[in-house]
């Protein structure tokens, strides 16, 4: 990899990377008093869902809230690809996976990927960073600021880089594991 590419990563890396630490401080749950709890819902919304408060453990009737479920991660795959104008092996090829796990995941909406096949398959579609993390959510994946090599691939995203190779060689120099299938 060229020394400009390996610096500019590295500087985007020690710009963005959150420790786990500033995160848990971030995150700390403070105990609540009862007159201190900040209600979840609207008095409007209050009035349609029936339901009762117990201080910061909120006791909810489950059966009267709808369950919305979104796109299966091969649902929304297929659907990106179609919205693309691409073709199938178009896209297994750019991302470096083969026709049989494509053929998987066509076949099973059902279907829950690796975080490598997902992310290949967000770079194989050249998503940008919004919808490669939809993408991502549907597969139950995400990308952290407390994870090189989240960074590395957030990195080759924002600035519209999708060769797999290059970003594998990458993600090597930095010591994270390769996109391999």
């Amino acid at each position: 990899m060229d020394k400009l590419l390996f610096s500019k990563i590295n500087s985007y890396i020690d710009t963005n990377f959150e420790s786990q630490a500033i995160l848990f401080e971030m995150a700390k749950c403070y105990s609540c008093a009862e007159d201190e709890y900040k209600p979840l819902y609207s008095k409007q919304e209050e009035k349609s869902i029936s339901f009762k408060r117990a201080c910061a453990k909120e006791v909810y009737d489950y059966e009267r809230i709808p369950i919305v479920l979104e796109d299966t991660f091969s649902q929304k795959l297929l659907s990106l690809i179609d919205k693309a104008g691409l073709s199938d092996p178009d896209v297994y090829k750019r991302a470096g996976i083969d026709r049989k796990l494509f053929s998987k995941i066509r076949s099973n909406k059902d279907y829950k990927p690796s975080k490598s096949t997902a992310i290949a398959l967000a770079l194989g579609l050249k998503l940008g960073l919004d919808d490669t993390l939809d993408l991502l959510k549907s597969a139950g994946f995400a990308l952290s600021s407390s994870s090189k090599f989240d960074l590395i691939i957030k990195y080759f995203i924002e600035h519209k880089m999708f060769d797999i190779f290059q970003i594998n060689e990458a993600l090597h120099e930095f010591g994270e594991p390769v996109l391999s299938f």
